[in-house]
């Protein structure tokens, strides 16, 4: 799977910030249709994203469209007038509550793909968890159809539908569980579990918890800008101390291995098969490059 560590929103009504975003170091440039664009601007949101879409040079960058949900008068046109028009490499789900609500964009986007001529699965679909029934459903969202490759987690939504308020300070063990669950079952279904957001721009807010986020097991997170773009990337990408970590793990677990030894240890500590494959997993990173 590609890297996903950095995902900025974006508004198509602000061309040149839009580029600004796309010259950046984000990994994935992120469309917004739905809570960042009144009902009264919706036309013209999906108007001016299809033509950015398809002018802009996204310079490698996956382009993705938060879409509205399956739920509105507002997905079919934004599948009509934006997906079948521009094709983005992915569209993000929000309100993902079921599985049900996946298959209908696969349904969907698959139609779209034999209309166009395209490859099944062209489209990939990134699942937005943002409710409890959606994070009791997490394992079977990520599993419910071969082109979602992504599930992502909507914490705003999430404090709200728990009549919670959202605190940025002091908040370890706010929704602790719900976060833990949603990363262990999108493990366990195989996907990339992106994070949240946060409306704070504060970077040491940000900073402590992009640190937090990537030692839970998430994969990358939603960012506002530049900076809070470049220190993410950094933190959920492995540093030249790991590769290093992981390529004396393979030479000398291979070796041992060769030469009959039953046990290998490496800095002091033994290497075991879950190790072994940690070490080899780190190495293919490394070979796709940054």
């Amino acid at each position: 799977m590609r890297l996903r560590r950095t995902n900025t929103y974006v508004k198509a009504f602000d061309e040149e910030n839009v580029r600004r975003i796309i010259e950046g170091p984000t990994d994935c440039i992120l469309f917004d249709l739905e809570d960042g664009v009144p009902p009264t601007q919706k036309a013209e949101g999906r108007r001016l994203t299809a033509k950015l879409l398809k002018e802009l040079d996204f310079r490698g960058k996956e382009r993705v469209v938060r879409i509205n949900s399956v739920d509105t008068e507002y997905y079919p046109l934004d599948i009509e007038e934006v997906v079948a028009v521009a094709v983005p490499d992915a569209v993000r789900v929000p309100k993902c509550d079921t599985p049900e609500d996946v298959l209908k964009v696969d349904a969907d986007l698959a139609a779209v793909e034999d209309k166009l001529g395209l490859d099944r699965n062209t489209i990939k679909i990134w699942a937005m968890v943002e409710s409890p029934i959606g994070v009791m459903n997490t394992y079977k969202l990520g599993t419910s159809c071969e082109r979602c490759e992504v599930l992502t987690i909507g914490m705003q939504d999430l404090y709200l539908s728990m009549g919670i308020p959202r605190r940025y300070i002091d908040n370890d063990l706010d929704l602790l569980y719900a976060r833990q669950k949603f990363v262990l079952e999108g493990r366990a279904a195989g996907v990339q579990v992106l994070d949240t957001g946060l409306l704070d721009s504060n970077p040491e807010i940000n900073q402590s918890y992009t640190i937090k986020s990537k030692r839970m097991g998430f994969d990358g997170r939603m960012v506002l800008n530049v900076e809070e773009a470049a220190f993410a990337n950094k933190t959920y990408y492995p540093t030249p101390e790991q590769f290093a970590w992981a390529h004396e793990v393979v030479d000398t677990y291979d070796a041992n291995e060769k030469a009959g030894v039953t046990e290998t240890y490496v800095q002091g500590k033994l290497i075991c098969a879950a190790v072994y494959k940690e070490a080899k997993d780190l190495l293919e990173v490394e070979k796709k490059g940054e």
